[in-house]
């Protein structure tokens, strides 16, 4: 059964299967300025002929699909793709979605949270082709082992992120719980500040995309600038000077791959001791 809740703007799947009458049709169209929802339940099919299977145009605001179910989806013929979103964020969490055409986002990131996505292209030259970022929680990359989130520049055209083994993109991709979760590295292990305090940078990377979502700093330390790319954070710290006895604190930065935790340490002050 398909039912749909405009308050919502959310599509349920019941085991259901539709099948878009035309050709150049997608089996399922957002062209609202709303983000649609899509809810599975059970086994679940969405069979274009030619045009993409779901598709959201740029008045858009994206996609989030979740719930328990498996969603097929097929073209039968011609270049559609499977998911093409030509703006705002596609988020899938908790189902299972298996595809062999390609996943693409123009203007904005990919989320894929505690859930399980098989592409297999029948057509095309990458699984993945995202605009903005590619996170992943919870999960991580299962097939091919020891590919990774990388830019890659279909047809020397901007840049993209993409699912890249050994300088190529991926069109077999499996990413489902308990693969490979990123790494995050940072610049220096300890930070160790003189007593006047002062400007310090530290950078916090990854091989995977990611973002910070927080950053816990002590009260005698701000934070100045931050700068980010794919993969990588930069920030600049500023120390008040220290009159007092050596302190230390923990800065932790808080992220969609987990907790990343800084020590930190500021000399002792040349406090003079009180006069007798």
């Amino acid at each position: 059964t398909v039912t749909f809740d405009p308050a919502t703007y959310t599509l349920t799947l019941n085991n259901a299967t539709i099948d878009s009458p035309w050709s150049h049709d997608a089996g399922i169209t957002n062209n609202s300025q709303k983000r649609l929802h899509i809810v599975l339940i059970g086994n679940n099919t969405i069979r274009s002929k030619e045009a993409a299977s779901i598709e959201s145009s740029d008045r858009g605001l994206g996609l989030s699909i979740t719930g328990s179910g498996t969603l097929t989806l097929e073209v039968l013929n011609g270049l559609g793709r499977g998911i093409d979103i030509s703006s705002g964020l596609l988020q899938i969490e908790g189902c299972t979605i298996n595809t062999t055409r390609e996943i693409y986002v123009e203007k904005g990131d990919l989320i894929i949270k505690n859930a399980t996505v098989n592409v297999n292209l029948s057509y095309g030259h990458t699984a993945f082709l995202v605009q903005g970022l590619i996170e992943l929680e919870g999960c991580g990359i299962i097939r091919p082992a020891g590919a990774r989130i990388e830019s890659f520049r279909p047809n020397s055209s901007e840049s993209y992120r993409a699912i890249v083994l050994n300088g190529k993109a991926c069109t077999a991709v499996t990413i489902a719980p308990g693969g490979a979760k990123p790494e995050l590295t940072l610049d220096l292990e300890e930070l160790k500040v003189e007593d006047v305090g002062g400007e310090h940078k530290v950078i916090l990377s990854s091989i995977q995309d990611f973002k910070v979502n927080e950053v816990t700093l002590p009260s005698w330390m701000s934070r100045e600038k931050v700068s980010s790319g794919p993969g990588a954070y930069e920030y600049t710290f500023k120390f008040e000077p220290n009159t007092g006895p050596e302190r230390k604190a923990d800065v932790v930065f808080k992220t969609t791959a987990g907790d990343v935790t800084l020590k930190v340490t500021q000399a002792a002050g040349n406090v003079k001791s009180p006069l007798t």
